[in-house]
């Protein structure tokens, strides 16, 4: 088993419309599985390999950050709503 741990400030969506931060925190994956985020690394993984990212952000979700060409007038709206809506609308 792979363990990959990430430190930093931690920004993740647990449902759809909330945000979450975590200054510092850590972000714990197990076979390319996130498997949590903690504001301490806990115990289990003591002694595990830690990339310590310093104030970077992190972000757990997957998250399109990208923008084309053809939505630039569009930036900025429909942010409320799922991709799907924001497309048959």
């Amino acid at each position: 088993m792979s363990i990959t741990i990430l430190k930093g400030n931690l920004v993740s969506a647990p449902a759809l419309g909330r945000l979450e931060t975590m200054e510092g925190g850590y972000l714990v994956a197990e076979d390319g599985v996130i498997t949590g985020v903690f504001p301490t690394l806990p115990e289990q993984y003591a002694g595990a390999a830690v990339e310590d990212c310093g104030d970077a952000l992190i972000l757990q979700s997957l998250a399109d950050l990208h923008l084309h060409a053809p939505q630039y007038p569009l930036m900025g709206t429909g942010m409320d709503l799922p991709l799907l809506e924001w497309l048959e609308t």
